[in-house]
């Protein structure tokens, strides 16, 4: 497991995990600033690395800065999407969508008809269609065109944060309002009480407060919310809180707001916080 660290107190560059194996590498490794915003493994092995601005490689050794894209070097990615054939699709907050292939490369913004330029997540479904979640909508390109879905579509938010599709072609949108799911054709909200899931008995709907950071899928099938409420479990019908903070106790995370989760192969669940692991 490797995590990056960013902000005032945790910019501190990136650390692999866990303790017994714990490697931990800054700027004065060859880091470009002490703010990584994430780290993900290509298919070639190398890590890449989100930085506050720009993207870095890893080779195991030596850390180098990333440009396929000159234009990247001082855009703030917020997710890197690895599709097949190693072409890469780069999100970016206020600057569109790029591709590169290796050899070309293209730009999506706005004015091609993105629902908005501030890019959280891209993936491309089993049709072979690509969504991207923005800022202002789900954004679909067929390759030709885009389609934009908003609140007036059906979406709880046109703020949307992370996507995945699972084996029934279902796509998950992970949104400030909840989480929804799309056939290609009906928006459908994941919807619970406040009495369901524990909290005090005021009916609320989940949606009506549930910011929704990140949908991942356990080892064993089950879905796993990472929220700014903490995060959830869903087993595809019961929606079971896992923990929320309790004062200082062990046991619990150490701040409601979860900002992503990972599974390890002996099931272990890394939840990452504005407080830390």
């Amino acid at each position: 497991i490797w995590a990056g660290f960013f902000g005032l107190r945790q910019g501190f560059g990136i650390s692999s995990l866990p303790a017994k194996d714990l490697a931990h590498f800054d700027t004065r490794d060859g880091l470009s600033s002490k703010s990584a915003y994430g780290v993900q493994r290509l298919k070639g092995g190398d890590l890449l690395l989100r930085m506050q601005k720009g993207l870095m490689r890893y080779d195991g050794e030596h850390f180098y800065a990333f440009e396929p894209i000159e234009a990247l070097a001082q855009q703030p990615v917020a997710h890197v999407y690895e599709a097949a054939g190693d072409t890469l699709y780069f999100a970016t907050e206020g600057a569109g969508v790029w591709r590169f292939d290796g050899e070309r490369t293209a730009h999506w913004t706005v004015a091609d008809g993105l629902a908005s330029d501030y890019v959280r997540d891209v993936l491309r479904s089993a049709d072979g269609a690509l969504y991207f979640a923005t800022l202002g909508g789900l954004s679909r390109y067929d390759g030709r065109s885009f389609r934009n879905y908003a609140v007036s579509d059906g979406l709880s938010s046109d703020d949307i944060r992370d996507l995945y599709e699972d084996e029934q072609g279902l796509l998950w949108l992970a949104t400030d309002r909840g989480v929804v799911r799309f056939d290609g054709e009906v928006f459908d909200l994941l919807d619970y009480t406040d009495r369901q899931l524990g909290f005090p008995e005021r009916g609320n709907s989940l949606t009506a407060k549930l910011r929704t950071e990140g949908i991942y899928r356990g080892i064993n099938g089950e879905f796993f919310l990472a929220t700014t409420s903490g995060f959830a479990r869903y087993t595809g019908t019961d929606l079971d809180w896992i923990t929320r903070v309790n004062a200082r106790n062990r046991g619990y995370i150490s701040n409601n707001h979860v900002e992503a989760i990972r599974q390890s192969p002996d099931g272990l669940l890394w939840v990452a916080t504005h407080r830390g692991l």
